[in-house]
């Protein structure tokens, strides 16, 4: 390990400090701050030969040099300057190893900058102690527990105590117990639920730091890798378990109440993280902190009067096995519907047993049982459970653990969820009391004034368990893992044009320009084109080439053809207009802009005629035609209508934000009439010309363009305008035929 000189500044690489320094070293246990000098930093100042005295040197190296001196050591320990962070592998060596430095420091300077007033009462209510940001980093739990000699230092280095000294004032701030912090208690004794427990509100700066920083805790070496995110903690979960029996890692999160027993059914998992036999994070422990191993002669003592376990309770010595169909574990199995039990070897501070609430997975087989973990709850009485997905069940509170006591036992029973049988009386334990005793038992004993008979007999109901191998995931299927996966539990209500939509069209010599004249006065009418923001149906949007009198207008609606969904679904159509001149009447083709409008694929003929009702299609067949508008249906997101000489294709994509879930539809113009229009540039400049190559992707959004008329769009949308030579050189289509677009 590096160390770095109290002398002078200077760092020194010693591989075995315990053997090279009898007198030992210091440590600095201290929270981040900016401007903190790296390993690099002091070795370039030590190349020019500078002392502690330089104004360059960060304070917080020169004092703690003098505290550490002043205390007799030679050299001291600092994170910030003695890891060399551009090697990977001295990081990894560093991580690793850092609770036995810790452990091996004759003296560790805990330096809270944010307690400044060294004479304030520390156990006040509150302090600035108590206060201090010092325990509410994960590095600095280590950091505490690891150094038998540990002082604190205030803001300006002044003496506030020891942790002997304050050992019971530290228990009340972090839960850990005195008897840890003085070493009376071996940290082994400490049950893993408790351990982790310690760092359930403790914050970390990098997501992986949550599983590196309590390695030292366990005793766990491993590999660290930077990047892999939420892996990190299950890596470090697996490693547990290969270590230790204490089974009391599984029982975190919530554990049900029984109020919640009475009248809602419970909703199966949705297959998220809190359905996994691993926690996410060590803020899962947050209440798991007197939890308890038990063995398993405790745990067949425990529950003995309640459970009849239907085999030998030796056979779950069996270590849990990672394998690629999840943790297999043995547990004591209690079958039920519409969930089951797995008896865990722990008890709560009642001196009840823990069970995890497990029900079979979807994608479980007759040899490979596998299971999910947990159990939310619907409002009303179902017949049946129900599988909840999406947003609902992540809102709704997730139970994982029952305690297995007397009034669980009755209340499953009466429900019919779990399954019993009946012991002869003879074989009932003796109790003092009735109040542990379910209450219909107390209810079958006979009263004083009625004439009992001597041999009446009643029966005692208890849970059958039998011992089986199970498999529980550990981690997400490939279907679940992504977090895009949550935006198509739902369909967006609304949509939004891209940002570089404008400077695209406009190098077909496209503008936006007001709805035609047969939409004008209706309320969705909009005379400038808004991008990058969320607009809600109805809407038309006309664009119009400024010298041959081409257009197309997109229509954006909900569906009204299927109001019996739960939400109309998301509809787009597109209508091409040739040049003026044409003849035919198309409103028997537009049926509403608040409807689907049947745009029907290549080689289907439109209904003809000139009447709107009279045309007007069944209300069935218009359901059946209009489902190919649909958004949601469209192939792949995408949808080309027209023909081989003018077509528009619409690509609807999914740009979720924190304030709307929309689709992002993405406009092309296709086909050789469309295609003449394109210029080289279409005389747009050079950031235009970048935003139209650039990679589709959401940028921020201009501010909403406020309405006005279409002369003034181009002004909005700084379109660049061909010149006049050019414009007379585009031939216009001598096609003047108003015609209906056709999907390819």
């Amino acid at each position: 390990m590096w160390l770095l000189s109290t002398d002078h500044l200077a760092l020194r690489f010693f591989t075995n400090p315990a053997a090279e320094l009898p007198e030992g070293y210091a440590i600095l246990s201290h929270v981040w701050q900016e401007h903190e000098q790296t390993f690099q930093d002091v070795q370039s100042l030590q190349s020019e030969g500078v002392s502690y005295d330089d104004p360059r040197v960060c304070p917080k190296l020169r004092d703690c040099a003098r505290i550490a001196k002043a205390h007799g050591f030679a050299w001291m320990w600092i994170d910030t300057c003695c890891i060399n962070k551009t090697s990977s592998a001295e990081l990894e060596e560093a991580i690793n190893s850092m609770f036995r430095w810790y452990a091996e420091a004759r003296t560790c300077f805990a330096y809270l900058y944010d307690v400044g007033d060294a004479q304030h009462e520390l156990d006040a209510h509150p302090s600035a102690f108590r206060l201090s940001k010092w325990f509410t980093r994960g590095w600095t739990l280590q950091e505490l527990i690891a150094p038998h000699d540990l002082v604190f230092m205030s803001a300006d280095w002044t003496y506030l105590g020891t942790k002997a000294s304050l050992a019971d004032l530290l228990e009340e701030i972090t839960g850990i117990e005195a008897e840890v912090l003085t070493f009376s208690k071996a940290l082994g004794e400490v049950s893993v639920s408790r351990r982790m427990s310690w760092a359930a509100t403790r914050q970390t700066k990098r997501v992986e730091d949550e599983a590196y920083s309590l390695m030292g805790l366990f005793g766990i070496t491993m590999p660290t890798i930077y990047g892999e995110g939420k892996d990190a903690f299950r890596r470090l979960q697996e490693e547990i378990m290969k270590r230790t029996p204490d089974l009391t890692l599984l029982a975190w999160g919530d554990v049900l109440p029984m109020h919640m027993l009475e009248s809602p059914r419970p909703v199966r998992p949705s297959g998220d993280h809190l359905s996994l036999i691993f926690a996410p994070s060590p803020a899962a422990f947050a209440d798991a902190a007197e939890f308890l191993p038990l063995s398993l002669g405790e745990l067949e003592s425990l529950i003995e009067d309640w459970v009849a376990v239907d085999g030998n309770i030796a056979k779950i010595l069996r270590e849990p096995v990672v394998t690629s169909h999840g943790i297999r574990c043995r547990f004591i199995l209690i079958e039920g519907r519409p969930f089951s039990l797995a008896l865990l070897p722990c008890r709560n501070d009642m001196n009840h047993c823990l069970a995890l609430i497990i029900w079979r997975s979807p994608h479980s087989e007759p040899n490979l049982p596998q299971y999910l973990v947990g159990a939310s709850f619907s409002s009303g009485n179902q017949a049946n459970p129900v599988r909840a997905v999406g947003p609902s069940f992540g809102s709704s509170q997730v139970y994982r653990l029952v305690s297995i006591c007397p009034s669980t036992i009755n209340t499953l029973l009466d429900l019919g969820w779990v399954h019993g049988k009946d012991l002869p009386s003879s074989t009932v334990p003796y109790t003092e009391s009735l109040s542990g005793l379910p209450q219909w038992q107390n209810a079958a004993q006979p009263h004083d004034d009625e004439a009992a008979d001597a041999d009446t007999m009643w029966d005692w109901e208890v849970l059958t368990g039998t011992i089986k191998s199970i498999y529980i995931p550990h981690i997400l299927r490939p279907s679940l893992s992504s977090h895009w996966t949550q935006h198509f539990w739902t369909k967006p209500q609304c949509f939004s044009f891209p940002v570089w939509l404008s400077s695209y069209l406009a190098r077909y010599q496209f503008e936006y320009a007001s709805p035609n004249s047969e939409c004008q006065g209706r309320r969705d009418q909009i005379s400038s084109l808004q991008v990058g923001q969320a607009l809600y149906p109805y809407r038309e949007h006309r664009f119009v080439h400024k010298h041959s009198g081409e257009s197309f207008i997109i229509r954006v609606g909900w569906c009204r053809n299927h109001q019996s969904s739960q939400s109309s679904p998301l509809v787009a159509t597109v209508e091409i207009i040739t040049p003026a001149g044409n003849t035919e009447d198309f409103s028997n083709k537009y049926i509403s802009p608040y409807s689907c409008v049947s745009t029907k694929p290549r080689g289907r003929q439109l209904p003809s005629g000139n009447s709107r009702s009279s045309s007007r299609p069944h209300r069935v067949e218009l359901v059946e035609a209009c489902l190919h508008n649909h958004i949601s249906r469209w192939k792949n997101g995408t949808i080309t209508i027209g023909d081989a000489r003018r077509a528009v294709q619409l690509t609807a994509t999914r740009w979720p934000t924190a304030e709307s879930d929309c689709y992002c539809l993405e406009v092309r113009v296709k086909g050789t009439v469309y295609t003449s229009f394109k210029e080289p540039w279409g005389g747009a400049t050079a950031n235009e010309r970048l935003a139209i190559d650039a990679p589709m992707t959401p940028a921020a959004s201009p501010s909403p363009v406020s309405n006005s008329s279409s002369a003034s769009v181009s002004k909005n949308m700084p379109w660049a305008l061909p010149t006049r030579e050019h414009a007379e050189r585009v031939s216009t289509p001598k096609r003047t035929s108003h015609t209906r677009s056709r999907s390819l």
